[in-house]
């Protein structure tokens, strides 16, 4: 037979006493309800070939008044595995520029770039999330029914330039 020991342990002792044992527990408690989130950073895109868009839908017409602005819009997944940022030295922005393959012998070289026109993201875009744009074009002053609009992304600043790469691609008939 196995004789216990009562002890009597009072006051602080035995607040003490609990303390060290659920501070000794291998299974973590609920966590803190005060204790904020560790932050994330986000890796940032730096580089042209790392931006990843998935176009998941456009509003853009099919014919436009030469001369003409329009307002497009789109809807862009970041498709890549580093963030674009909305802002800094390279923010990711997405521009226009036209090509007529018919009026230059059936190559793509584009023939109207607006460098003053760009789709400036609203925040920070994590891979794997979507973002609503809005970017205005302007038509070219000549008519044609073989205007290719080619939206595409870009990082803006000393450093950056335009990517090519995953353009949006869309047949307009200027008239």
């Amino acid at each position: 037979m196995t004789a216990h020991r009562a002890f009597r342990i009072g006051g602080l002792g035995l607040a003490a006493l609990l303390w060290v044992v659920a501070c000794g527990r291998k299974e973590s408690a609920a966590p803190d309800a005060r204790s904020p989130a560790p932050a994330v950073t986000p890796v940032y895109v730096r580089d042209l070939s790392r931006i990843q868009p998935q176009y998941v839908e456009s509003q853009i017409p099919a014919r436009m008044q030469r001369g003409s602005e329009v307002e497009i819009r789109l809807v862009v997944t970041n498709a890549g595995d580093e963030t674009w940022p909305s802002r800094g030295d390279l923010p990711v922005r997405f521009g226009y520029h036209w090509a007529n393959p018919s009026l230059r012998g059936g190559d793509w070289q584009s023939i109207i770039w607006d460098d003053g026109h760009r789709a400036v993201l609203p925040a920070d875009v994590a891979p794997k999330a979507s973002v609503p744009l809005t970017l205005k074009v302007q038509a070219p002053s000549v008519p044609s029914e073989g205007y290719k609009l080619v939206v595409a992304p870009l990082l803006e600043g000393a450093a950056g330039g335009w990517t090519t790469t995953v353009p949006l691609v869309t047949t307009i008939e200027v008239f």
